[in-house]
């Protein structure tokens, strides 16, 4: 059997080109946390519409999601993702520039459906052009750009601080620039092979796969597909599909539930709110919000080595009971007005730690 001699170059570059995606997508969910304390002066927002603001960017990542899929089997991932690319850059100069309340909103739900289609068409794209061996590492690409990203907003919103009152602005503006570079980048980005095959075009296919992995790695794909020898449409989901699997569906889909549900975006996002409390200025809280950003990130790569080693289960059940402890540990902290010091800061890095 011929060996397989992959491009981990051209892999490596086009799987971080798209993992881009979800750059923006952990800048765009973390951002706000530095307007917060000038968006409420600013909008003179009270605490019921200050959640509504902050939360506002799900709407749109639910749509987003929802249409994300149908929408890349249909016109391709690589067109889908340059939209998400341009809503991202839409928003950001938007919500920037916006005077009106209704009008930042609707600029952070347009911000949404970018992050809804990059959460679900980057870690794909991925996916379908990595080599199968490689795949997870791949893969987890997008979580840490991700976690990157948000560590990158954390720190942005830092820096501009200075600027004053109206620093908010050139926080939510910035994303632009990496908004336009993803899309920039996407343009030298190839379509996915496995969905030009499925829409035969193995033409183009093969060619993009050969510069992957050679000649042979071209034929053994198309061949594994079969899709030359017998071309089908690509397969529709079906609720009868799904049985089959029912329940390795139904844990995934609680677990994913549960991940959001476990609160960590309270201290993603209200960080700066959680450290006012503390009595420390807004240099401080900013300041501190950066140590939760290094330490996600670090953890994120702690939990990449760690998964294949100590299982998901074992993590996932450390994890989790950990961070129940932290939010019990932080309840009381605020609940006996004990804010002061470090001890805060401690609960919410570990929290954050955890949740890695």
């Amino acid at each position: 059997m011929e060996k397989i001699t992959y491009n981990f170059n051209y892999l490596i570059a086009v799987a971080l080109t798209t993992a881009m995606g979800g750059l923006l997508f952990g800048y765009d969910i973390s951002v706000i946390s530095g307007t917060i304390p000038f968006i409420t002066d600013y909008y003179s927002l009270n605490e019921y519409t200050k959640g509504f603001v902050v939360s506002s960017l799900y709407i749109g990542c639910m749509i987003g999601v929802l249409g994300a899929g149908r929408l890349s089997d249909k016109f391709g991932r690589r067109r889908i993702l340059l939209y998400a690319a341009l809503l991202f850059a839409i928003s950001s100069i938007g919500a920037a520039l916006a005077v009106d309340l209704t009008i930042f909103v609707i600029f952070r739900i347009i911000g949404g459906l970018g992050v809804g289609i990059a959460s679900i068409l980057s870690p794909l794209y991925i996916a379908e052009i990595a080599p199968e061996k490689h795949r997870g590492a791949f893969v987890t690409m997008n979580q840490l750009t991700i976690v990157v990203g948000m560590l990158l907003a954390y720190y942005i919103n830092y820096l501009l601080l200075e600027i004053g009152d109206t620093s908010w602005r050139y926080m939510l503006a910035v994303m632009a620039i990496p908004s336009l570079l993803f899309f920039i980048g996407l343009l030298f980005v190839p379509e996915s092979p496995r969905w030009l095959i499925q829409h035969h075009q193995s033409v183009k296919a093969r060619k993009i796969l050969r510069r992957m992995g050679g000649d042979y790695y071209a034929s053994l794909t198309i061949d594994t597909l079969s899709i030359e020898q017998n071309p089908q449409k690509p397969a529709k989901t079906s609720f009868a599909a799904l049985k089959k699997v029912k329940r390795i569906v139904i844990i995934g889909s609680i677990l994913c539930f549960l991940q959001q549900w476990s609160g960590i975006n309270t201290i993603f996002f209200y960080a700066p709110d959680i450290f006012a409390r503390t009595g420390v200025d807004i240099d401080s809280q900013l300041g501190q919000s950066v140590f939760l950003g290094v330490i996600n990130v670090l953890f994120t790569i702690v939990a990449m080595v760690l998964t294949d080693k100590l299982g998901r289960v074992k993590l996932l059940t450390i994890s989790t009971t950990g961070m129940g402890l932290a939010y019990v540990l932080l309840g009381l902290f605020f609940y006996l007005d004990k804010l002061e010091g470090y001890g805060v800061l401690i609960i919410c890095m570990s929290t954050v730690a955890l949740y890695a």
